[in-house]
């Protein structure tokens, strides 16, 4: 089951980018409660979304299959890590450490 499936089962309402580049457009004209998003995609990294979601105050997860140290080797260190394989459990663990916005 990949993380995607996991977090619909959970009622999330899921958005998907096949890049950087996409991302970023899909930001531009969306609002979200917070992302998570791969470090490593391909050819490129995560790390602009990461800089623009910091710089925006959106909340974040960093997920990566390499270990914990490749996402935080970076300047968003404070930023929580879900490792791959993902499964239920580790993304409700997950979500219980980050600072969702309230919508009011």
């Amino acid at each position: 089951m990949n993380g995607e499936d996991i977090r619909r089962r959970m009622g999330a309402d899921v958005t998907m980018a096949p890049s950087v580049a996409d991302a970023m457009e899909i930001l531009t004209g969306q609002s979200f409660d917070f992302a998570l998003f791969d470090v490593n995609l391909g050819d490129e990294t995560s790390l602009g979304i990461a800089n623009r979601l910091a710089a925006e105050g959106m909340p974040f997860v960093f997920a990566t299959g390499y270990g914990q140290g490749i996402a935080q080797a970076n300047s968003h260190s404070d930023a929580p890590v879900l490792q791959k394989p993902y499964t239920a459990e580790g993304i409700t663990d997950l979500l219980a450490q980050v600072p969702l916005l309230k919508k009011g």
